[in-house]
Order: C-alpha cells, then sequence, then structure tokens
C-alpha cells in the first residue's frame, strides 16, 4: 500500500510541472510611428460576393520587442464626392478592433519586427459610385493609459470599380427581379400588336446601352426569308430605336443608378402591318448590351 501511495504523489507533482503561465510581453519604452504601408486589398467590386478588407502595417519602433501598448484609430470611413463608406479597423485574426467613435485605445502587441497588420473591413453591404475613395487615418500611441508622440495621419485608399449588369425581365421591379426573359412571343401575329419587357440595369457608373437588330426591325419567315417580311418599332424608354440598319448599333447613354435596386425601363416591340404574309414563324433578333462611359 505504501508503494502505490507514493507512485500516485510522485504523478500529481508530475502534472503539475505540466502547467505554466505563459510570458508576458513588455510594456514598449519611447514607441513610435515609423510609418505605414499598404498591403492589400486597395479594390473593390462591387458584383463580388462580399467586399476584401484593404489590409496595411503600422510599423512601430520600440524597445524591447515583442512588446505592448495601446493604439486609437480615427477616421474610420472612405469618403467621395458626399459619400461615405465607413469601416472598421482590425487586427488580423479580428482582435483587437478600434473603436473609432470614442476614440479609446485598444492593446496590441508589437511582434520582434516591428510590423503591426491591421485590415479595414467596410460594415455592411455596399453601393457606391465609381472611383477612388480616402480616408485620412489618425492614430496615437498610449502607454498606461497616456498619449505618447505625435498624431500619425495616413490616407488610406479604396477604388471602386466602375461596373454594370443587365437582364431583360417580363416585369418591371428591382434588379433580377421577374426572372429572365430570352425570347418576345407575339403568338398568332396582328397588325398593331405590341408586347413589352423591361431592361434592368445596375451599375455604378454612367454607362451605354446598346441595341442592334439583325434585320434591321423586321421579322423574317424562318422557312422563306425571301418573301415579304413583317416591319415593327421598337421604343426604349419611350424613345424609338432607329435600328433599320441591319445590325447597326445605337447607343443610349443613362446615368448610374443610386442604389443596388438598379434601374428597370420599358423596351416595347409593335408589330406593322400584317397582310397577305404566308403562313410560317417569323423572327428577328435584338441584341441588347451594356458597358461602362
Amino acid at each position: 500500500m505504501l508503494l502505490k501511495r507514493h507512485l500516485f504523489l510522485v504523478l500529481l507533482v508530475l502534472l503539475g510541472l505540466g502547467v505554466s503561465a505563459p510570458a508576458q510581453a513588455d510594456v514598449c519604452s519611447n514607441p513610435t510611428i515609423a510609418g505605414v504601408s499598404l498591403t492589400a486589398g486597395a479594390s473593390l467590386d462591387l458584383f463580388e460576393s462580399g467586399p476584401l478588407p484593404v489590409t496595411f502595417k503600422v510599423a512601430v519602433a520600440a524597445d524591447p520587442k515583442p512588446c505592448t501598448l495601446g493604439l486609437a484609430i480615427g477616421g474610420q470611413s472612405f469618403s467621395l464626392n458626399g459619400t461615405s463608406l465607413p469601416f472598421t479597423v482590425k487586427a488580423i485574426g479580428g482582435s483587437p478592433s478600434f473603436d473609432n467613435n470614442t476614440g479609446a485605445p485598444s492593446t496590441i502587441t508589437v511582434p520582434s519586427d516591428g510590423q503591426v497588420e491591421l485590415q479595414a473591413l467596410l460594415n455592411g453591404p455596399v453601393f457606391a459610385p465609381a472611383g477612388t475613395y480616402t480616408a485620412p487615418l489618425q492614430l496615437q500611441l498610449f502607454n498606461n493609459g497616456t498619449p505618447v508622440g505625435n498624431v500619425y495621419t495616413y490616407n488610406l485608399a479604396l477604388s471602386v470599380q466602375a461596373k454594370a449588369q443587365i437582364n431583360i425581365a417580363g416585369s418591371s421591379g428591382s434588379f433580377g427581379s421577374g426572372g429572365t426573359v430570352d425570347k418576345v412571343d407575339f403568338g398568332e401575329l396582328e397588325t398593331g400588336e405590341s408586347r413589352t419587357v423591361y431592361v434592368q440595369l445596375l451599375s455604378n457608373a454612367d454607362v451605354n446601352v446598346s441595341f442592334s437588330s439583325q434585320n434591321g426591325l423586321k421579322l423574317l419567315h424562318t422557312v422563306a426569308p425571301d418573301r415579304t417580311p413583317i416591319a415593327y418599332t421598337a421604343t426604349f424608354n419611350g424613345s424609338g430605336l432607329p435600328l433599320t440598319s441591319p445590325g447597326a448599333i445605337y447607343k443610349v447613354s443613362k446615368a448610374a443608378d443610386t442604389s443596388m435596386m438598379g434601374s428597370s425601363l420599358p423596351l416595347t416591340l409593335t408589330v406593322g402591318a400584317v397582310k397577305d404574309n404566308i403562313a410560317g414563324t417569323y423572327k428577328d433578333i435584338i441584341t441588347i448590351d451594356v458597358d461602362t462611359q
């Protein structure tokens, strides 16, 4: 019994030796910000699945390293011509984050190379006009709650790309609603008959909407195209489209949208005179495209 008790006591001692408190980094002495550099994610595509963070590094000169100090970051909002894109600055990994409203410092660890890597994450879904946005960040170091040195200002930049998308829908509504239409079927053609579809556009820049008619606004018999065609007219958003030259491209300018709702503009097709035309199927192809200006 004594032997068993002795072995049990030894085992407890070994387990106790395996538990130790992690070493704490020293408080930084005489820290200063030596510079800030952008590392990644300076461009935003509105139609990607989600905005990428803008990653940047703050170079801190201090002794000894690694060490800890406080860092406050103000000015967490990109802006351009009155449009603001607020963001939150966080350390890589998500902690800590930096309070833009109170200016209170967050504790960070300065690694041995002195490079503190941070990221700016846009707050929520973003729709913004194309262009280059800037955010004048104000960085202030703290030791034991007391500001150290001067405020360091760095202009963080974000480029929002000019983008446009198009969809043809059977009904009016926000972009992507009403399904997608790839053909307009008149059924049995009658003089003066009309059909309307909706050109849904989503763009953060001014665009050109291009139209062309393969047959010059004429419905041709699919089996006997040399027989008498049936003319028709096309109007886009209330204005006639002069597409009577086969294949010729006609462009309509449109201003940028202001939200993810986009625009929904009617395209109305009206059949001309149907008289003494042979029976059969008649067809034309209208091509619609969009590009940013």
